[in-house]
This record gives structure tokens, sequence and C-alpha cells, in this order.
């Protein structure tokens, strides 16, 4: 998961630190088998995640780019297999892999996102808030094109904090994981006894059950930014997984709302309605979508609370409660 500018608490740095240091050995072994070529320079540590270790590399072959992770690069790649079909913009895959051995990561070797001056195009959270509309404008149109994507041939919903555990459907997917972070809910959120009884009623909606191959964690800071004007962009960083669409709609908009603290306007917000114009929905459940933004907003409020970002937990803690309270109104 991409962090954006935020910084890392002291807590953290040791595991950020075990990743780089495995990830050197890693890459190390990917030259030596060939899987890329020879280096010409040092490899530069581009990382901004706590999951993956990512290289800029220069090699023989050209310059590329290596993301190496401990699980899901094999999933990585097939979703932008798969989303190429529908024209999302997304990186270039040149190789992808596992090793099986004793640092057991998969890779991708992908082509480098560069800007006009050749150097690596930066995230849209760094690009200035003038651009706000355009990147909500490009995220609502392709996110909406994943999901034309149904991931079907991909298997069963599967979560894979729970050994593998398969669901029929979203709702009961849900139910789990709100029985699963209880505990959480009312520890580390405090979250009243009403409120975590109002997220449980959620899992009872009797919504028509929606799959798509979604992106899992998109926001402004999963966009590659080559040029501003005319603007272009580049899609990556995706923890796919076979989910209710309305899912990856409430990530953007809790995202979107924690990122500029301040309430959107479901009527005015661009990235919604470029996300309606290009899947062509007749008719957006905003109360479906409430209830999405409430159990969305969970993880968030967890981990920014364990990150000590109390500012933004009790804005993701504010939007459980207040989009719960839609979802069931």
């Amino acid at each position: 998961m991409a962090e954006g500018t935020r910084p890392i608490p002291d807590w953290m740095m040791g595991e950020r630190r075990r990743m780089r240091e495995q990830g050197m050995q890693f890459l190390a072994k990917l030259s030596s088998k060939k899987i890329i070529s020879n280096f010409t320079n040092d490899p530069r540590d581009i990382s901004t995640g706590l999951t993956s270790a990512v290289y800029d590399v220069d090699t023989e072959e050209g310059r590329r780019i290596v993301k190496l992770r401990e699980c899901g690069a094999l999933a990585e790649a097939a979703a932008y297999v798969e989303w190429g079909v529908y024209d999302v913009p997304t990186p270039q895959v040149l190789r992808v892999g596992a090793s099986g051995e004793d640092i057991d990561w998969s890779y991708i070797v992908m082509e480098p996102i560069l800007d006009h001056d050749g150097n690596l195009a930066p995230l849209g959270t760094e690009i200035g808030d003038e651009y706000r509309d355009t990147l909500d404008l490009f995220l609502g149109k392709n996110l909406a094109k994943m999901h034309k994507a149904t991931g079907k041939h991909f298997g069963q919903l599967l979560d894979q904090d729970s050994d593998q555990a398969e669901f029929r459907s979203w709702n009961e997917y849900i139910h789990y994981k709100l029985g699963e972070l209880e505990r959480q809910l009312r520890v580390k959120l405090l979250l009243s006894l009403e409120d975590i009884k109002n997220l449980n009623l959620l899992s009872e909606l009797d919504y028509v059950p929606l799959s798509v191959y979604a992106h899992g964690d998109l926001g402004i800071y999963n966009i590659l930014v080559k040029h501003t004007n005319p603007f272009d962009g580049v899609i990556f960083d995706p923890n796919p997984l076979l989910a209710d669409p309305y899912y990856d709609v409430a990530h953007v908009l809790n995202g979107k709302e924690a990122w500029l603290k301040k309430e959107i306007d479901m009527d005015m917000d661009p990235f919604l309605q470029a996300y309606k114009d290009e899947s062509e929905v007749e008719y957006f459940n905003l109360r479906r979508l409430a209830a999405m933004r409430a159990f969305a907003a969970i993880n968030r409020a967890i981990s920014t609370t364990e990150r000590h970002e109390f500012e933004r937990a009790s804005f993701y803690k504010n939007i459980i409660i207040q989009q719960s309270h839609l979802a069931l109104a």
C-alpha cells in the first residue's frame, strides 16, 4: 500500500528495514539468475510502503522497475493484464514469478513510468491541489473500466487473513470480518455498543449480490502522473480481490474525505459522477454506498490509530458512525 508523503512512525521502522534488507538480497538473486540482466548502476530503493520493496534499476537491457512482495505479485500482474483489456492505463509487465527458495517472495519486473523530463513520474498526491478534479475524473472513469472486468476466472472471494476462507457473498464476508474485528472496534476505536450494533446490521441489508475484480486500495496515491497538461496517468499498486464494486467506490471517497478533511457533496462529486458516466449506471444506490463506506473505513481507522495518527483515525471513525446511520435510515 502506498503511503504518500506521510511519515512512518518509529515503531514501524524495524519492519521497513527488514523488508529493504531482504529486498536487496532477493534483487541480487534475480540478477544472478538472469531474471533481470546485469546492473549498470546500484539499484535505487523507491519503496513507499511496508508490504513490498520497489527498486529503480539500470540494467544492460534498459531501465527497469522491480517490485518484490512476500505475496500477491502474481495477482497484481494478472490484474494489470485483465484491466488492460478495458484500456485502463497500467504498468507494462515484462516478467513475473516467484522464487520458492529461502526468501520465498514473488516479483514483478516492469517498464518505468516516466514524466516528460525522463524522471520517475510523481504520485497523484505530489502534483498540487489544483489538479484534484482532474485526478477525480481520471479515477472515476478508470475505476468503472476496471469494474467491467468480471475476474470470474480468478476464483472465489478469498480473505488472506483467515486461512483462505471462502465466502458465498460479500455480505457473508462483511459479517465474518465484523465479528473478527469487534474487539478492536471496542478497544481501539472506542465505538459504543450501539455503533457496533449498527455496523453488524449492515451485513443484513438485502441487496442483489455484485462481484467485480476490484482494485482494493485505490486513491490518488496509486496514480503515477506522466503529464498534467494534457493529463496522462497510470494506475498501479492494486490489492486485487473479488468484491462488491461499491467497496472500491467507498474506499476512494473515504480517502478523499480524509485527505481534504471535509465532507463530500455526493451530488456534486466529480469522481462519483465520472464513475457513473463511464459505467452507465442508471441508478446508483447511495444507501448501499453508505454501508460500504462504513465498512471500508474500519481498517483505515484501526491502522491510523495504531500509527498514532489520531486526527485521521478520528475522521475515519466519524465516517463509520455517520455512514452506517445513513445506510440504515
